[in-house]
């Protein structure tokens, strides 16, 4: 009898232990999840800013390409002007 009694103590104490553990897995699992998200969002972040630069080397590529005479410095300034609008309605779209 002693000794169902201490198997079944040893067994009720392994189920508390497993227990607890799975608690603590189960919070490291909703932490990571949240890193996770909080990652997948600065990954997004990141690759917009990284397509918005993309888009003004090119923007710029052109406008170096262009020969320097009056006709160009007013295209250029033309384009340094819609530069700074879309830096402003990206500047909008982050707030």
């Amino acid at each position: 009898m002693d000794n169902v009694k201490l198997l079944l103590s040893g067994i009720q104490f392994k189920t508390r232990k497993l227990a607890e553990e799975v608690a603590l897995l189960r919070q490291d699992k909703a932490f990571l999840e949240l890193e996770q998200q909080k990652l997948i969002k600065e990954i997004e972040k990141q690759k917009t800013v990284v397509k918005q630069l993309e888009e003004k080397i090119h923007v710029l590529s052109i406008a170096q390409s262009i020969d320097t005479g009056e006709n160009s410095l007013l295209l250029k300034k033309k384009i340094n002007e819609v530069l700074r609008e879309i830096d402003k309605c990206i500047g909008l779209m982050d707030k």
